[in-house]
């Protein structure tokens, strides 16, 4: 005796294999879950060759340029500098008394802390001196620079070296933590 399969039969087949593969098929590969539920590491802005000029009090304190900028929301609010940046500082008559700038930089907002690294260069014209470092750390709000790395110290009549210095963000006071190089004393008679 033949029976013949119904539409009913064949949507209850249909229906038992679906179930059936979605129960086998299931898988909880840990970094396929972390990759889906990562949170998003795509800046909330970028910008390429932009130009900043920072003022406070009306008085135009810096100028900021570079050829590309992240702006990151998540997990923490910071500015990214991947192509590095070049700064011009001015005194209060606009005159350029400084220039600074780096291979990387990353601005962490909400502290002020802005971390330099890669061919790092602060100069001072005024006073004739420039420091190059291959990390440092710049704090806006204190207007500190500071490193704990190889540094050389250049002035208009020697060149000093150390590693680690701290100084003020337009250079007019600054110290070796560990200094070398050539010092001149006078003799005392």
């Amino acid at each position: 005796m033949k029976k013949l399969i119904t539409l009913h039969h064949l949507l209850c087949i249909s229906l038992l294999s679906l179930i059936s593969v979605l129960l086998f098929s299931c898988e909880n590969d840990v970094k396929k879950v972390a990759k889906v539920t990562k949170i998003d590491s795509l800046p909330a802005q970028s910008a390429q060759k932009i130009r900043v000029d920072y003022s406070e009090n009306g008085k135009l304190v810096y100028t900021l340029s570079s050829p590309l900028i992240r702006k990151y929301i998540i997990p923490q609010e910071t500015t990214e500098f991947p192509k590095g940046f070049n700064l011009v500082f001015y005194d209060t008559l606009r005159k350029q008394k400084g220039t600074g700038r780096a291979n990387y930089g990353i601005s962490h907002d909400n502290t002020g802390i802005v971390e330099l690294t890669g061919n790092v260069v602060m100069v001072n014209n005024q006073k004739g001196m420039r420091i190059e470092t291959e990390k440092m750390i710049w704090n806006k709000n204190q207007k500190t620079v500071a490193g704990d790395k190889a540094v050389r110290v250049y002035l208009p009549d020697r060149m000093v070296y150390g590693t680690g210095f701290n100084a003020t963000e337009d250079l007019s006071k600054w110290s070796l933590v560990h200094p070398g190089g050539t010092f001149l004393v006078n003799e005392f008679r």
